[in-house]
């Protein structure tokens, strides 16, 4: 149930970028807004929708690498949360995120 949550989550933030960046919707001028979670106001709209594609790429190689960064990036779940909900150890939880950053940083910076 939360991961279909959190992938709503990221299709509703994705199609909102979309949108905003359409021509009539004044998409040549660059917004900042504040109604973002933290971790999306530090990037640019073509950053998240090359995550997003970095991130479909992903999921057909490691869905639960995918499923962790939505859950971690889109639904801002601790390490915690995420332990809790897959039954699993915090440092398990963490050892992949830092696997997950690592794939994904190679995929946006490549």
């Amino acid at each position: 149930m939360v991961s279909y949550a959190v992938h709503v989550m990221r299709s509703i933030v994705i199609d909102h970028i979309r949108k905003r960046q359409t021509v009539r919707h004044g998409g040549e001028h660059e917004r900042v807004s504040y109604e973002t979670l933290q971790d999306l106001r530090e990037l640019r709209d073509d950053q998240v929708l090359r995550m997003d594609d970095t991130l479909r790429d992903l999921a057909k190689t490691d869905a639960r690498l995918a499923e962790l960064v939505e859950l971690r990036f889109f639904a801002g779940l601790t390490f915690t949360d995420i332990a809790a909900l897959r039954d699993v150890s915090v440092r398990t939880v963490q050892r992949d995120w830092d696997k997950a950053r690592m794939l994904l940083f190679d995929a946006l910076s490549g």
